[in-house]
């Protein structure tokens, strides 16, 4: 398993703390959507999380 430093930002390696980052299509799951993602720096994978959170309603127009 490898060292986290801690980082939990967006666009940033929680391995390295590089903010460049490789994203793949997200992908939608129950709980969230996150998306893939490889380090251009160390080459760490994982995945960044985001939350569902309702917003509005929108009534399309007749």
């Amino acid at each position: 398993m490898s060292k986290d430093l801690g980082i939990n930002e967006p666009g940033r390696c929680p391995k390295c703390g590089n903010c460049s980052l490789s994203y793949e299509t997200n992908v939608d799951d129950s709980y969230g959507i996150y998306y893939p993602y490889t380090c251009d720096d160390c080459g760490a994978t994982g995945k960044e999380w985001y939350s569902k959170i309702f917003d509005k309603q929108e009534l399309d127009e007749d």
